[in-house]
């Protein structure tokens, strides 16, 4: 027994990810993981029936496998004429279209065909430059294009998101954020010009204040922020509604959007976040989103450009493939009565996937 459980022990020090929440000392369901193919410009897998594909190629092509495309407001304010100004998290609906006229069995249709701006090859540094660019403007500055961007026609539904964009200063990296006042809608006493007491509002004051990070703080607070990001991307392109009343509940899904595919790329890293820290936040996000709401999407595909970006993705997929796999391999054969597993108790071995769940 002791030789056993030793054996488990072992097993569980690389099984970082896996079942769902223990109920009643047993696990409910097993996550289900496959590795569908890979090569050195792609991978995909099937995670809780959705499945994911990265790949390294231009937005512009990957946008057409796709019904959904999302790209960062920042990021592309730094290609056109346009700015963004809108909250982080934000998210708004085809931004960039030119509207189609045509005639059909002698009647205009009238419709809209979306577009995103991509960098032209005189700007493009290409996947091997991995120099890093923090976001140009500061709150108060005019906003400017930077490049020529190509305004490029895509076949899916465009949606655009405000992301954090980090600068760089004296002080390290600088976050500026608006966020919600914590006084908005509150009241406090005044004096009118007699000395009488009055109520003013303060709703009359900033709804939103700015906020200035710092250093580590300044990567934190984004960083919370491209999780939210993610979430809301993923949350509301599926459908699923979320309770004004309570945030924290299981969001709501009304009807059901069939056959959802999305195409999302890194967000913030063309604006100031640094690549190796946005990775493990985006594909974390992925992973969590699916567990909770499996039946969200049919395929998501991540696109990168850059060849560094795309080793440190297909490591990172590979650590939520293997893990899961082995907790997988390890219910299995006690189910089939293998040796030496068929003779460890289930407790021992929910215990030990309750603290890789908890860690």
């Amino acid at each position: 027994m002791t030789k056993n459980f030793l054996v488990v022990a072992c097993l569980s020090t690389v099984l970082l990810h896996g079942m769902e929440p223990i109920e009643n000392g047993m696990a409910t369901k097993i996550e289900t993981i496959s590795l569908l193919g890979t090569t050195n410009n792609s991978l995909s897998l099937i995670y809780q029936g959705t499945k994911i594909h990265l790949s390294k190629e231009p937005l512009s092509t990957a946008a057409n496998k796709a019904n959904c495309t999302i790209v960062g407001g920042h990021q592309q304010e730094l290609l056109s004429e346009q700015s963004c100004y809108e909250k982080v998290g934000t998210i708004i609906g085809c931004p960039y279209t030119k509207f189609l006229y045509r005639m059909s069995d002698g009647v205009p249709v009238y419709g809209q065909d979306p577009h995103i701006y991509i960098k032209n090859n005189d700007d493009d540094s290409g996947s091997e430059n991995d120099i890093y660019k923090p976001y140009p403007y500061g709150p108060e500055d005019k906003k400017e294009k930077l490049y020529d961007g190509v305004f490029t026609k895509i076949t899916s539904n465009l949606n655009m998101i405000t992301e954090p964009c980090i600068n760089r200063s004296d002080e390290g990296f600088v976050y500026n954020v608006w966020r919600k006042n914590p006084n908005y809608h509150t009241s406090f006493m005044g004096y009118d010009r007699n000395g009488t007491g009055i109520s003013i509002d303060w709703g009359q004051q900033r709804e939103t204040i700015l906020l200035k990070f710092t250093g580590d703080k300044a990567i934190q607070e984004a960083s919370n922020d491209l999780a939210i990001c993610y979430r809301e991307i993923l949350r509301i392109m599926a459908g699923y509604y979320s309770s004004a009343d309570n945030p924290e509940a299981p969001y709501d899904r009304p009807f059901v959007k069939p056959n959802i595919d999305i195409v999302i790329p890194p967000l913030s890293v063309d604006v100031g976040f640094p690549r190796n820290v946005a990775a493990p936040i985006a594909i974390a996000a992925i992973f969590n989103f699916l567990q909770e709401y499996p039946e969200g999407y049919n395929n998501i595909y991540l696109v990168v450009k850059k060849r560094s970006e795309f080793a440190l993705y297909k490591k990172l997929l590979m650590e939520y493939y293997k893990p899961i796999k082995a907790i997988r391999l390890l219910y299995l054969m006690h189910k089939d009565a293998v040796e030496p597993f068929s003779t460890v108790p289930y407790d021992v071995i929910n215990h030990i996937t309750r603290l890789m769940y908890n860690s």
